[in-house]
């Protein structure tokens, strides 16, 4: 259910509406956190939808891995064995040759329709349609997840779901994308247990949330930036959501709060917290109640992203008195550019 008071969740409008068993697997590629993957898997759960969340690989700093034969026989036999009826790739462009081969290899042995979401299906939805992908979701994909699945489920024609690309007879074809989810509070907080969740490493297919053991817990508390550098993926983001509402929104204070007390119950190692966010802390009145609650409730160290243009000496205070450690300038993941650290700042 959502946390905020007064706020209706997103998935009461989705909820499954047939009898029988048709579960579907969201698959993470090379990574484990996967924040997308992991939102579009909580959401079909409250929907009450059968589904689940299987990581293959993981892609750590300067080591990467292609999965082996025995850890790609490994991925499908787990398939086979869960009745996976359809499969959902999230799939960056890094990714995609990889994507495209295990597309063929899952079609040719499941003969089940793949799905292809995350970054590379919303900004070239026509070439995952291409590379294999029986549909693409281009944008948010939690609601376009559940409807796709329902149509999918009862045999229903899914060519009319927003956000989805498919093939054509001429070709791939798109329908037009919904508005953004407006209110970040409607949609669930990241389940965290353990049933219905399997990752595939060090040849061995793993039963579990490969993160229970992770010190570190990933979570944005906002979508979109308030900036649009060409060299980003988000100077595209901006042009392909232009009229279907805010880009940049902010969940509240109590429904992150929400998020990592649970986040602290779940994971008895977590000890330090990271904020991805494009821009963590845009406004000044966000981040006093951000101040007041964290260190009261939460009590753990962490780190953020930022852009230079939004950083003020008030916002850099607030940030600080929260328990901020290192706060990083510059792109995030293939280089970490710029490293303020508060303990050098003068305050």
């Amino acid at each position: 259910m959502s946390t905020q008071q007064g706020t209706e969740p997103l998935a009461s409008r989705h909820k499954r509406r047939y009898e029988h068993s048709w579960r579907v697997a969201i698959v993470s590629l090379f990574s484990f956190e996967s924040i997308g993957a992991r939102a579009v898997y909580s959401f079909l759960k409250e929907c009450a939808y059968d589904a689940d969340l299987v990581f293959l690989k993981e892609h750590a700093l300067n080591r990467f891995d292609m999965p082996s034969e025995r850890e790609r026989r490994l991925f499908i036999d787990l398939l086979k064995e869960r009745d996976i009826k359809a499969v959902a790739l999230s799939v960056r462009s890094p990714y995609l040759s990889f994507a495209v081969d295990i597309t063929k290899q899952i079609h040719d042995e499941l003969d089940v329709p793949v799905i292809w979401g995350g970054t590379a299906a919303t900004v070239t939805p026509d070439l995952c349609i291409l590379g294999g992908a029986d549909y693409a979701i281009c944008g948010e994909a939690e609601e376009a997840m559940a409807e796709l699945v329902r149509a999918l489920a009862t045999s229903a024609d899914p060519r009319d779901t927003a956000n989805v690309w498919y093939r054509g007879p001429d070709g791939a074809v798109g329908n037009p994308l919904r508005p953004l989810v407006s209110d970040l509070d409607s949609l669930p907080i990241p389940d965290l247990a353990e049933e219905n969740k399997f990752y595939v490493e060090f040849g061995r297919v793993h039963e579990g949330d490969p993160w229970r053991n992770f010190v570190r817990y990933e979570l944005m508390a906002s979508r979109g930036c308030p900036y649009n550098c060409t060299f980003c993926s988000n100077s595209v983001f901006h042009g392909l959501y232009s009229g279907l509402g805010r880009f940049v929104r902010v969940r509240s204070v109590e429904h992150v709060m929400r998020e990592l007390e649970n986040a602290k119950q779940m994971r008895p190692k977590m000890n330090f917290v990271l904020f991805l966010d494009e821009v963590f802390g845009i406004t000044v009145e966000w981040l006093r109640e951000f101040r007041d609650a964290y260190p009261r409730r939460i009590g753990l160290g962490f780190d953020s992203l930022t852009d230079p243009r939004s950083i003020t000496d008030e916002k850099m205070g607030l940030l600080k008195e929260a328990g901020l450690g290192e706060l990083t300038v510059g792109a995030w993941g293939c280089y970490r550019t710029v490293f303020i650290r508060v303990g050098l700042l003068l305050f």
